[in-house]
């Protein structure tokens, strides 16, 4: 069981703050697109989840939307922190990787070659490394996950579901907004400025700056018995962002370019050693200090990581007589580079290093007819490139160097080079049967190709592989709008994710993950708009999924072979009284193998079952019935917030209370 506490105040003076001590300033103030509900009662954000523009209530899919007041309202000050405040959805990050599960679906990148489960995008750009839209969120119109396969309109690697940001726009008028926050316990700083305004007739501008500080949430022993070279906290938070916007035109063309900068540093995750499945420990590190758990006291030699991304972004739109093109340009490169402890123990017995380089190309052409005619059409394409080195190194105290992944640690020195290019068509038709009837069907071709070069796998001669894959996702439903408030669907869809390589790992390809989601959903507004309530239920099945394995030293990806997932999610808004409300989301989830015989090499001893496959006996674990590693079955998430109106602006006091069931 996991649970988390957090109680929070901000003040508005006019602009808006968070916890402990804040400052702020602001003109203009600025807020999220939003529209009234039939009885005026209430805002529902406008997204994009559909490629179109319309409310959550009016999206048949399963999507939590939140403006930017809320994420500043519930301290989401990176894309990490949005697991407490969305049903079904864990984000994490490992060493060098993005960890983000959906309804129990993910797969972490451990190794270059390989591909999440969830798909980020940004301002419309797919993102091939992830990891630094976890640590920043950078002047945010809002944040939208989509829970389950998006296999049609967002296509590949996006069979548990979705996450776009979607960044604020420059405006026409002057907008502008300084905050600061501080914290104690860790010690916290956060900070964000922007402006926004016409810089010349016809062409508007944004400039935006975000930074997040915590000294570190775990204390590292090794640097209180006197060594200096390691960090004294873990868990810690340093990142920065900046982004700079131009916009031109008016009406009918509108075009804008978008230059970011992000960077995260510090001293990255703590390592604890739980035990083994033997119970024993190597004979170095037997009878070593290992730290305390519950005062997040920790026993580690190494703690760095140091990652950056810039991306440039042009996006144009053109509307064309009943509808609408949309263009999408983008080149991105990342620098992804940890070291961590590998043991947990005061003992310098392991650690792992990993450097990451990649450097990705997205396009993509989109056409959107007009929703409001009967038969409403999307169609588009598009594009996606990335070039990719990772090297790895995991010195071992008992083992020569050849036995290391690389030796030692010599930064590109026999790193794995990768290309990974992937295109699709994909288009969808949604008709109004009646005002309140729609039905709705989408067909994808997705087409992969991967390649990979001097693998180097624990001295082993370097080896190649070359592979690609196709596949054609579709979906289909329908949604009635029970009353003016209250809307419900049912639908049926694919997803679909690409094989890959693990780099540093084998050189053998693991094949694409597919799965199928039956879905149904229930959205409203009640008690004259004081109660939202956003339910689904959802029925999956998993072929060929992709889970991490370890095998030696690294971890590589492997195929399951089947899965099933079935679950329940409900969120709800409360809001009796203007300026009282409450958020309460809730999530059953019954995620398991089916079928899942699978060897572990962390597990040299506990290898307790037996299989015959084709015909010779295979020692191993058989895991049918097991449940999947980031799927808890139970999920609770409250908060409440009043406002306390003073002369000189708003205060806002609000509690948060997240748990979670063991997985």
């Amino acid at each position: 069981m996991r649970s988390y506490l957090l109680i929070s105040a901000s003040i508005i003076l006019p602009g808006l703050a968070s916890p402990s001590v804040a400052q702020a300033l602001s003109g203009n103030a600025e807020t999220a697109s939003s529209i009234s509900d039939a009885d005026g009662d209430s805002a529902e954000i406008v997204v994009t989840a559909s490629r179109r523009s319309d409310s959550v209530k009016n999206t048949p899919i399963a999507v939590t939307a939140i403006g930017g007041d809320a994420l500043r309202e519930n301290q989401i000050a990176n894309l990490a922190d949005l697991a407490s405040s969305t049903p079904n959805i864990q984000i994490s990050t490992s060493f060098n990787n993005a960890n983000i599960a959906i309804r129990g679906v993910g797969n972490s990148q451990f190794a270059a070659g390989s591909d999440a489960g969830v798909a980020v995008h940004s301002d419309g750009v797919y993102l091939g490394q992830s990891v630094l839209a976890l640590a920043t969120m950078n002047d945010v119109e809002r944040v939208e996950i989509l829970r389950g396969p998006q296999g049609t309109l967002f296509g590949r690697n996006a069979t548990g579901g979705a996450i776009n940001i979607i960044p604020k726009r420059p405006t026409e008028d002057l907008h502008y907004g300084v905050e600061a926050s501080f914290g104690l316990d860790p010690a916290m700083v956060r900070s964000s400025a922007y402006v926004s305004g016409s810089v010349v007739e016809g062409l508007r501008g944004r400039l935006s700056l975000s930074q997040n500080y915590n000294k570190g949430y775990t204390k590292n022993l090794v640097a209180s018995s006197g060594s200096s070279a390691v960090p004294s906290r873990l868990d810690d938070a340093d990142s920065a962002s900046i982004r700079a916007q131009l916009e031109a035109g008016t009406g009918a063309f509108v075009t804008r370019l978008s230059l970011e900068y992000m960077k995260d540093k510090g001293a990255g995750p703590s390592i604890w050693l739980t035990g083994t499945p033997s119970g024993v420990l190597p004979p170095v590190v037997a009878n070593t200090p290992l730290g305390n758990l519950d005062k997040r006291q920790v026993y580690n030699n190494y703690g760095y990581k140091n990652n950056e991304a810039k991306f440039a972004t042009l996006i144009s739109t053109l509307d064309i007589g009943q509808g609408q093109i949309k263009a999408t340009a983008s080149y991105g490169e990342t620098r992804i580079e940890t070291l961590t402890d590998g043991d947990g123990t005061a003992v310098d017995h392991t650690s792992t290093y990993a450097l990451n380089n990649a450097k990705q190309t997205f396009g993509e052409l989109i056409y959107a007819s007009d929703p409001a005619r009967p038969l409403g059409l999307i169609l588009g394409a598009n594009y996606f490139h990335e070039r990719s080195s990772q090297a790895f190194s995991i010195p071992i105290s008992t083992l020569p160097p050849p036995l290391d992944v690389l030796g030692p640690v010599v930064y590109d020195a026999g790193a794995s080079s990768l290309k990974s290019t992937s295109y699709a068509a994909f288009g969808q038709a949604q008709y109004k049967i009646s005002d309140a009837f729609r039905v709705f069907a989408g067909l994808r071709y997705s087409r992969d190709r991967k390649a990979i070069e001097n693998y180097s796998n624990f001295g082993v001669s370097p080896a190649a592989g070359r592979e690609s894959w196709s596949r054609t996702t579709y979906e289909l439903g329908a949604s009635l709008k029970v009353n003016a408030n209250v809307t419900g669907y049912a639908k049926y869809g694919t997803g679909y994710k690409g094989g890959g390589y693990s780099a540093a790992a084998n050189a053998i390809a693991f094949n694409p993950e597919t799965n199928t989601n039956m879905e149904i959903g229930l959205k409203g507004n009640y008690l004259g708009g004081a109660l939202q309530a956003n339910l689904a239920g959802f029925h999956m099945k998993y072929k060929n999924l992709q889970v991490n394995q370890a095998v030696g030293a690294v971890v590589l990806v492997t195929n399951a072979a089947r899965a099933t997932i079935n679950g329940f999610e409900a969120e709800l808004k409360i809001r009796p009284v203007q300026a009282f409300r409450v958020d309460l989301n809730a999530s059953w989830l019954d995620a398991r193998f089916d079928d899942f015989f699978s060897r572990d090499d962390s597990r040299p001893t506990f290898l307790p079952d037996t299989k015959i496959i084709n015909g010779i006996p295979v020692q191993g674990i058989d895991l049918e019935d097991n449940r999947l590693p980031t799927a808890p079955k139970y999920a609770v998430s409250a908060g409440a917030y009043y406002d306390i109106s003073i002369d000189s602006g708003l205060v806002t006091v609000g509690g948060r209370y997240d748990w979670k069931s063991r997985c």
